[in-house]
């Protein structure tokens, strides 16, 4: 869990964030969801120049250069 995710690249399972931004987005599902739907973030920011692999993520923002995800739950997905 994180507030902000800022990294060159995403792989996860499962992505829960408010907004996405994404040079490059390769996902399984989309779905469009309201804020009130969304699990709690983190607090933290996380900036990583390399790529983040997880199971779940959970964070208020993610920018990213490539995402490549399962599911995508977010409440605006945009290109960079």
């Amino acid at each position: 869990m994180v507030h902000d995710l800022h990294a060159g690249g995403l792989s996860a399972s499962v992505v829960y964030a408010h907004e996405i931004r994404a040079k490059n987005a390769r996902y399984g599902r989309l779905v469009n969801v309201c804020d009130c739907d969304l699990p709690e973030q983190g607090r933290q920011d996380l900036r990583e120049t390399g790529t983040i692999e997880a199971q779940e993520v959970h964070a208020h923002e993610v920018d990213v250069d490539w995402l490549k995800a399962d599911i995508v739950y977010a409440h605006a997905l945009k290109t960079k």
